[in-house]
């Protein structure tokens, strides 16, 4: 006879006869429920973006449909307004694009396929536990492929050098913030090789059920930690990957907490949210008129109170509601193939600088890898696996009318002949092949073979990289 128990989603995992299981169903109000809380600091998350850029005129209508978000979370038409718009100013400022805005594109563009198929399949109900069910599986695939990368990324022996790596660099920086900690050899290596191995510990423990939870407050934890360090504006790419773990949350968790706080607190929530986003760019337009501040970042002191109130928070409702992990089946299993389209594309963006194609936002990001001038400092791929030339052709530029250009000769960088060909107006000099060379306008170089391509120019951008023998740190 058939028997059921706790799949760990809210739903049965059905047994047959032979007591082999089948797929766990999902309950839907949970579902639900688990969409509306992650919409809710999926909105909050976009606003830390615009935040940390200042990018609030360039971005009004972003802006608009992420506070719409934050105030209807229930909404699937404002959820896939936002995944639209963002997906539009992904385009738009590509390739200059950071990795976690990538990443937030990529899974909105999976929001989307989800929300278009199921529309296909029943125009007048798409249901949004249907959307939840379709499109988490894909974004937590696509951030355990994120997470191997940046582990993976990281094995190359610059990482490893105390004098270069970016692990010795950061600790050094958050002495700035932290001036009581000790700097000395042992703890700038206890710097490296924890970063890495906290890295390759999270995805592991996002996909085991029974660490899950664990894996969720160390992930946490341990990028909040990183906003503090003073190198750059860290939380715009925690407050990405805050709503992204709440996608292993246990729907049947997620829901008993949108029930405790109630839909009524959760709108004053996002009206505080969204109060003290407007309060804070006030105070940043203010700063060149108020010396007081002109050194303080409101939106990271909102970060703060965010990020602390949030973990807290979660952490008492994990404590209060029995845990029930999902199934393997129920993290990752699509059930619309085409979603596949997002962990392949954060696959392939990964790889891309072992194939000679970018290197740029290609998740490598203080990684101090190198794969350029068929040399490679990665310990397990080696510049031969290239299958594209791009990398190849370096160039030093001694001197340039272009602001970009003059600051990579002044650092004595190499860089791509790819990145002068998407400058043909500017006067530049540059050593190729070992040969200097000026030109008024670079287009007058009679090797110039004319701008790439649009989809080219939007798809590939490419890193300077270190004059010298090893390559040090940078983004």
């Amino acid at each position: 006879m058939l028997t059921a128990r706790p799949d760990g989603t809210g739903g049965l995992l059905r047994m047959t006869n032979a007591g082999a299981a089948e797929e766990p169903r999902v309950d839907r109000s949970q579902a639900a429920q688990a969409l509306t809380l992650f919409s809710f600091f999926w909105g909050a998350a976009t606003l830390f973006h615009i935040a940390s850029y200042n990018q609030w005129g360039h971005s009004r209508m972003l802006v608009f449909a992420a506070v719409a978000l934050l105030l209807r979370p229930q909404s699937t038409v404002a959820l896939a307004v936002v995944a639209v718009l963002q997906i539009y100013k992904a385009v738009e400022i590509s390739p200059f694009i950071p990795n976690h805005w990538l990443f937030t594109a990529l899974s909105n563009a999976g929001i989307l396929l989800a929300v278009v198929t199921l529309a296909v399949r029943k125009p007048r109900d798409v249901e949004r536990s249907a959307v939840y069910a379709a499109s988490a599986p894909a974004a937590r695939l696509a951030l355990i492929v994120l997470y191997f990368f940046v582990v993976f990324h990281k094995l190359n022996a610059d990482f490893f050098d105390r004098a270069v790596s970016c692990g010795s660099v950061f600790y050094a920086t958050q002495l700035d913030r932290m001036p009581f900690l000790p700097l000395t050899p042992a703890t700038e290596y206890a710097a490296i090789y924890g970063a890495i191995g906290i890295e390759a510990l999270i995805p592991i423990l996002l996909s085991v059920p029974r660490t899950t939870l664990a894996g969720i407050l160390l992930a946490a934890g341990f990028h909040c930690f990183l906003t503090i360090n003073p190198t750059d504006r860290f939380y715009n790419f925690s407050a990405m990957l805050i709503a992204a773990f709440l996608l292993f949350v246990p729907p049947a968790v997620l829901a008993s907490w949108l029930n405790r706080i109630g839909e009524r607190r959760l709108l004053l929530a996002g009206l505080a949210l969204t109060g003290s986003f407007g309060v804070s760019a006030w105070i940043v337009r203010s700063a060149d008129r108020m010396a007081a501040i002109h050194h303080l970042d409101p939106f990271f002191i909102l970060w703060n109170v965010y990020s602390v109130v949030l973990i807290v928070l979660f952490a008492r409702e994990a404590a209060r509601h029995r845990w029930t992990p999902m199934s393997p089946a129920g993290l990752f299993r699509l059930p619309i193939g085409i979603l596949a389209l997002v962990p392949v594309a954060a696959l392939l963006n990964g790889l891309a600088p072992y194939a000679g194609l970018k290197t740029e936002s290609a998740w490598a990001m203080f990684a101090n890898l190198r794969t350029e001038g068929d040399r490679s400092n990665h310990l397990l791929v080696p510049a031969s696996t290239q299958i594209f030339d791009y990398q190849r052709d370096l160039v030093q530029v001694t001197g340039s009318s272009d602001r970009y250009l003059q600051s990579v000769a002044s650092k004595g960088q190499l860089i791509p002949y790819f990145e002068l060909r998407r400058r043909p107006d500017v006067a530049v000099s540059y050593v190729r092949g070992g040969v200097e060379q000026r030109f008024a306008r670079l287009a007058d170089d009679p090797a110039f073979a004319g701008e790439p391509p649009w989809a080219m120019r939007k798809l590939l951008l490419f890193r300077p990289i270190s004059g010298g023998p090893r390559q040090e740190c940078q983004h």
